[in-house]
């Protein structure tokens, strides 16, 4: 019966959260739009980062018996906004929260001057019609509850990361090491 309690309020934090995280993801998008939103780059560290992200997710994951690791280049640090790489993969990890099977990978890497960080899960990987969109949601679909709005999110807070010529962006494919969906931000 405890069991049954400490799941029921696992997942009302859970949505409780999801809720939060929509009202903020539709706050910056208009700080973006009004051009009021002031980029914060800062050099940090990726394992300490990633390693934040996986100790929040931890108890909201075991709830529904999934577990997430983070698997990080060893003394990788780079210059991003971490309050908005935060948003990103925070949503990336409920997304595959919703569904993974058992397991979660945080993945960070350098990769041709580009900081990768990518969110893995052992689900049935996105969907061919998102993939072929490039991950761009044509319709909100509200009988599912799915409205697009995290990963137009996600695209515009990536973009907002510029280095000389480059910019930020984030992919969606099918595969990884967990055989299922991989969401990836790159940032320059």
């Amino acid at each position: 019966h405890d069991q049954n309690n400490i799941a029921n309020l696992s997942s009302l934090k859970y949505n409780g959260q999801r809720i939060n995280d929509k009202l903020i993801q539709l706050l910056a998008l208009y700080s973006m739009s009004q051009e009021r939103y002031q980029v914060n780059i800062a050099y940090h560290s990726v394992e300490e980062f990633v390693e934040d992200i996986v100790i929040e997710a931890m108890p909201l994951l075991s709830a529904r018996s999934i577990s997430i690791t983070g698997d990080v280049e060893d003394g990788l640090c780079y210059f991003f906004d971490k309050d908005v790489a935060n948003g990103i993969i925070s949503n990336a990890i409920h997304n595959a929260l919703s569904h993974a099977k058992t397991k979660i990978k945080v993945i960070a890497y350098r990769k041709e001057d580009y900081l990768h960080i990518e969110i893995e899960d052992d689900g049935d990987g996105f969907p061919q019609q998102l993939l072929e969109n490039g991950g761009i949601v044509r319709s909100i679909n509200r009988a599912n509850g799915k409205t697009g709005l995290g990963l137009y999110f996600s695209s515009m807070s990536a973009k907002m990361h510029v280095n000389k010529t480059k910019t930020g962006s984030i992919s969606l494919t099918n595969g990884g090491s967990l055989h299922g969906a991989v969401f990836s931000l790159q940032l320059p």
